[in-house]
């Protein structure tokens, strides 16, 4: 009688032997080590990789490559991992890039390394490109770094990442499961996890048994993932104490009464379409009130009064839902039309300028690589247009060191109060001397607004955000870690989620809440990570009686699920 393999999970039989797992997701917890632990992997298996690129590939195969090519989100990224490698690696090991406009197309090149980088967005202008070499090569090993990029099957980051043919996949997050549990339904699925890569095998059998059996499904989840999945927490490094807080903030009379008549205002507009237009539904209705409430929250009465007359501010309302969404959203770029990240483009180069071109790093990079690189680095003129830009990113550098204003073109009241920036600057007089700390915000007009108070006060910083180029974001992180007259760091939320070491800096400072909560956990793991020797303080603001109540409420939930299925299970049980 032919033996019958049932699997554990859905329950299909086959009599074919299953295949081993080759691969998986490393989840340990931000700054326990991902990234080494992958380059003490390539360093182990070096032998291993140059036989088998050596045997006679099928005929569905490409070349072999004996490389473990690592996908990574950003050149900034990249730069980190090399830093690692230089630190860690002897020179046996051939590193390559593949990257830019400028990449070696030389398919020999990279025949011969054992790793070589690429970025998800030079992967995804590949994609399409019949003599690309990345997707002729099949390598020995693949590693997605930020892994959780591709969590979303329908971007073009996950089809890229799907198509590229290795041995061996592993993808490298803290959260595999962010918002969704389909996004770890995606990881499965690039792993090439029979049964499980079918998306609706996934959420027949994964998915759906939370809504009617949730004690077993949480059991099917927990031993999914402790079959696919490593996770090592923080508690195994013994790093310094983090402390996090909640600072609660009471507004002040004047800025409860602009909120109290803003919720009033807004909510009679929104009635008054209904009743326009009814049966119609605007959801983007709902998103501006709680938008313009938010940003009353952080501004207090410098925040000019919303109304229908009032020209919206389109560059909020972008940071806004780009942020709510995560990284899923793309966008194509004006010049080489390759999609976009929302990393790369929230507020990035060439969207400032009034033609309205949105052009990738790559291309942005491009345009400026005949440009002196001085201590400013200037953004000058969109390539596509000759349009002026606007305001210089490399400005922002200069702004942060000298008393220059930043609200030049008036979007803030000239005089006002912010509870909240007050208990900031009230909370960073208190901090020693010899401090760092890194202030995150959404929103690049409350940067702006901070910068002011900061230099009222005649404190130095330096500023990292969406605005900038890679290079000046590369160069401003310089500043603050070498440079210990610099206490303060001002980072964009999304900016500063991914991939950074910042562990310089030992206190951290969350001006709001984010509808992704993983946003903010990712931002205070750049901080509390292995190196870190201080203790870290987090302190998270929350204004009372506000939208932002119910955002730490709706937080909380959205982290109980990111936690299902880490959990102690037997796997005998059944």
């Amino acid at each position: 009688m032919t033996p019958l393999y049932r699997h554990k999970l859905t329950h299909s039989e086959s009599a074919e032997v299953p295949d081993e797992l080759s691969g998986g997701i490393l989840a340990d917890d931000m700054g326990m080590g991902k990234s080494l632990s992958a380059l003490a992997l390539i360093t182990k298996t070096v032998d291993f990789a140059q036989s088998w690129s050596k045997e006679v590939p099928s005929t569905t195969e490409g070349l072999r490559a004996r490389a473990s090519l690592i996908i990574v989100p950003s050149t900034l990224i990249m730069n980190s991992w090399l830093k690692e490698v230089e630190k860690h690696l002897d020179k046996s090991i051939v590193i390559a890039k593949y990257y830019g406009k400028a990449r070696n197309d030389d398919i020999t090149e990279y025949l011969g390394c054992d790793i070589v980088f690429t970025t998800y967005h030079t992967i995804a202008a590949s994609m399409n490109q019949r003599d690309s070499i990345i997707f002729q090569i099949s390598w020995f090993r693949i590693i997605l770094d930020e892994a959780h990029m591709i969590r979303r099957r329908e971007t073009t980051l996950y089809q890229a990442a799907s198509q590229l043919s290795a041995k061996y996949r592993w993808c490298l997050t803290g959260t595999p499961i962010q918002n969704r549990l389909e996004d770890v339904g995606s990881l499965l699925a690039f792993l090439r996890i029979k049964e499980l890569e079918n998306r609706a095998v996934f959420r027949n059998n994964i998915i759906l048994p939370f809504s009617d059996h949730f004690e077993s499904a949480v059991h099917n989840l927990a031993f999914l993932l402790d079959c696919v999945c490593l996770r090592r927490s923080q508690d195994l490094l013994r790093l310094p104490n983090i402390t996090e807080r909640y600072h609660y903030v009471t507004l002040k009379e004047d800025e409860r009464k602009q909120y109290d008549d803003m919720l009033e205002d807004m909510s009679n507009m929104i009635s008054e379409k209904v009743r326009k237009a009814p049966g119609k539904r605007d959801h983007f209705g709902i998103f501006q009130v709680q938008l313009q409430l938010r940003l009353l929250c952080n501004h207090g009465t410098f925040q000019k009064p919303f109304t229908s007359r009032h020209p919206r501010d389109r560059k909020v309302e972008r940071e806004e839902f780009l942020y709510s969404l995560g990284t899923n959203a793309e966008f194509l770029c004006s010049m080489c039309g390759v999609p976009i990240p929302v990393f790369d483009i929230s507020g990035g180069p060439g969207s400032r300028q009034s033609c309205k071109h949105k052009l990738c790093n790559e291309c942005h990079s491009q345009n400026q690589c005949n440009a002196d690189q001085t201590d400013e680095i200037n953004d000058s003129s969109c390539p596509l247009c000759s349009r002026n830009l606007g305001h210089g990113v490399g400005l922002v550098a200069k702004r942060s060191l000298e008393g220059k204003d930043d609200d030049d073109d008036g979007y803030f009241n000239r005089s006002g109060f912010s509870s909240k920036i007050q208990a900031l600057m009230e909370d960073l007089a208190e901090s020693p001397r010899d401090a760092k700390s890194i202030i995150f915000s959404g929103w690049t007009r409350t940067l702006d607004l901070i910068s002011v108070h900061l230099r009222k006060r005649r404190m130095l910083f330096q500023r990292i955000d969406g605005d900038q180029s890679l290079q000046q974001r590369q160069y401003n992180m310089d500043r603050f870690i070498q440079d210990r007259g610099i206490p303060i760091l001002l980072m964009s939320t999304g900016v500063g989620a991914f991939g950074l070491n910042l562990t310089v800096a030992n206190h951290v400072y969350i001006l709001e809440p984010q509808w992704n909560p993983s946003v903010e956990s990712q931002a205070i793991g750049r901080v509390s990570r292995l190196g870190q020797s201080k203790p870290v303080s987090v302190t998270r603001y929350i204004v009372r009686g506000t939208v932002e109540v119910s955002m730490q409420s709706q937080q909380i939930r959205k982290v109980d699920l990111a936690n299902v299925g880490f959990q102690d299970v037997n796997p005998d049980e059944s």
